[in-house]
């Protein structure tokens, strides 16, 4: 009997029997011998039948105890000389090329296998191991296709589905994939090898539960799978189960320090838990490894933000950026880091481009609107704030930004409204009392300013204006020894706050206190020159105390700066009134009716003038 026409089935059964019941000990790599990955199960459920037994001696017969021996190249040259001999021989092409396989030699293997094909169509085997050398070549297709005669041939082929399988998985053909991984585990039994694949496959349908059962499985059957403990920490990461994650993407990093993807993976983790500090470290090893990750960029800026390390951040969406221009979760966060480092025009335009990539992004209309307000663009601020509450009416914050962007507006009842929204969603909001205060203040509702602004200074007393605008509303109250408190403590915390001294001074004015007032306005005078009321007030207080000279001197600096400021000429002609200089005297009160319409004024001055012998129509 000729080899080439012994059965089918007779062929190989033994070296299938034990096909992919233990796992492969690197999945990742394309397995370089011909002989399928150790089992600790069977896949092949055929009964093996013995092959003849090759005449002793005989060229074949050595040929043969060569490959099995795995001396690969002695191999090929011993069939080459068989084939020379008998071009028929279906398994000396055959047992060839499956030798050329083992020694990556593609193109050789498929054509030999192919060859066995031509001499005999119904060697089965030639077509799976044919499927099996298409698919190391990533010949995914022509591998399916082999798979699926194959199978059409011989179903008890089992090792075929598993292999399918696979081919499936890498041409994410995901639901075929299952269908046939399920059924090699249905004909072989426990296999580390399938579980490993199908919980991948798993994954990839997003079914990360199951994901954490297989790999489990294949884990329980041999500890040493490194890359199980990878996927399944992808797996328990999509879960949440950071815990989880993280203790597996570190077992993975133990079998393999080359990994970018799980350096990649488990500074996700670390992200979601807040370790940015230690997500940083990790995505940088990704990178180190390799630099063509471009998610690790955009993770690492998002670390990078969360530590307020805003131009390291920025730094890392722009690669992410120049990686995918269509990345909108990166103009997002660089918008978010831009809003942060207070530039609000690159912010504004982040977002803009956040909202092109994805118009559902309610966030990133939150922030483009508080882009908006801090460029006093108010109107659209608004615009962008309400977008943002329509998707998010629980965003106690949107409500406060708004309720600023009304004030700017001076649209105080609408302010109102929206800090007291924001306040009913978060009652421990310092800032909305602070700013309802200010609200109630400029609505005339001094009372209600004075309560919201003592629970902002209570949730945080250290805020200068908090203080500063309680005392003005104290002061509209005539409290003034409360104003005086305020105002004080309000310089105390900020000793550059001219409008603090300012007021301090016109309430120690109203108190009669004008030494003290005194200091204040020259407080102000001091740290701006230009501060016009402040020589004004000073100038009133100086009069107060009879000191005319220099309280001409502080009028007289008020008109140099704003020649329209009708009360200063007033009270500068009084002064000269007093020190009984009559000619300028008339000549201040005549500018008091140039610069000003006010009648009642005017009544004042015409009666100074009556006084000094002027008549004025």
């Amino acid at each position: 009997m000729s080899l080439s026409s012994i059965p089918v089935k007779l062929i190989l059964a033994a070296a299938l029997l034990a096909l992919l019941g233990g796992c492969v000990e690197q999945i990742d790599r394309q397995e370089s011998s011909a002989t399928p990955p150790a089992a600790s199960g069977s896949v092949a459920t055929a009964t093996p039948a013995v092959l003849p037994t090759p005449v002793p001696g005989s060229l074949y017969a050595n040929a043969k105890l060569l490959f099995d021996q795995g001396a690969w190249q002695e191999a090929i040259n011993t069939f080459t000389e068989v084939l020379d001999a008998e071009p028929g021989n279906s398994l000396a092409w055959f047992y060839r090329g499956r030798a050329y396989h083992a020694i990556s030699q593609i193109p050789a293997a498929i054509t030999d296998l192919s060859q066995a094909l031509q001499v005999d169509p119904a060697l089965t085997q030639a077509t799976y191991y044919r499927g099996r050398v298409y698919m190391d070549d990533q010949q995914l297709p022509e591998a399916i296709q082999d798979f699926t005669a194959a199978l059409s041939a011989d179903p008890t082929l089992d090792a075929t589905y598993y292999y399918r399988g696979r081919a499936y998985l890498d041409e994410e053909q995901y639901e075929n994939a299952l269908a046939d991984l399920t059924t090699a585990l249905e004909h072989s039994g426990e296999s580390a090898g399938i579980y490993y694949y199908r919980g991948r496959t798993f994954l990839a349908l997003d079914r990360p539960q199951l994901t954490v059962e297989d790999l489990s499985k294949a884990l329980s059957l041999d500890p040493n799978l490194g890359q199980a403990y990878y996927y399944r920490g992808r797996a328990h990461l999509r879960l949440d189960e950071f815990t989880a994650a993280a203790a597996d993407l570190t077992n993975a990093i133990t079998f393999d320090a080359e990994s970018a993807s799980a350096y990649f993976y488990r500074g996700r983790t670390h992200l979601e838990v807040g370790r940015s500090s230690e997500a940083i470290q990790d995505f940088t090893s990704a990178l180190t490894l390799d630099m063509a990750m471009d998610s690790a960029y955009y993770y690492r800026g998002r670390a990078y933000g969360s530590l307020d390390r805003y131009a390291e951040a920025v730094a890392d969406y722009d690669k992410a950026i120049e990686a995918d221009p269509n990345l909108g979760s990166a103009y997002y966060y660089r918008g978010r880091a831009h809003l942060s480092s207070e530039n609000y025009a690159a912010a504004l335009a982040d977002m803009s481009a956040a909202i092109v990539a994805d118009s559902a992004n309610s966030a990133a209309y939150y922030y483009r609107g508080r882009a908006y307000l801090s460029l006093n663009e108010f109107a659209s601020a608004i615009d962008d704030l309400s977008l943002s509450l329509d998707t998010d009416p629980q965003n106690s914050a949107a409500y406060y930004y708004r309720g600023r962007a009304y004030m700017g507006l001076n649209r105080f009842d609408e302010a109102l409204i929206d800090f007291s929204h924001a306040l009913a969603l978060n009652s421990d909001e310092s800032a909305s009392f602070y700013y309802r205060g200010r609200t109630y203040l400029e609505m005339g509702r001094f009372q209600e300013a004075v309560e919201d602004l003592t629970k902002s200074i209570a949730n945080d007393s250290t805020i200068s204006a908090a203080y500063y605008y309680r005392g003005r509303a104290h002061r509209s109250l005539a409290q003034f020894d409360q104003a005086l408190a305020d105002f004080t403590r309000a310089v105390e915390l900020d000793p550059k706050s001219t409008s603090a001294y300012y007021y301090k001074g016109r309430v120690l004015r109203e108190l009669g206190l004008y030494e003290e007032a005194i200091i204040s306005f020259t407080a102000v005078t001091e740290l701006d020159p230009n501060f016009v009321l402040a020589y004004y007030y000073r100038g009133r207080v100086y009069r107060s105390m009879e000191q005319l000279d220099v309280a001409i001197t502080d009028f007289s600096s008020v008109i140099a700066l704003d020649n329209t400021f009708a009360l200063a000429y007033y009270y500068r002609g009084r002064v000269y009134q007093t020190l009984g200089l009559d000619a300028e005297a008339i000549a201040d009160f005549k500018s008091v009716l140039t610069v000003s319409a006010d009648e009642t004024l005017g009544e004042l001055v015409r009666i100074q003038l009556e006084g000094l012998g002027v008549v004025v129509n």
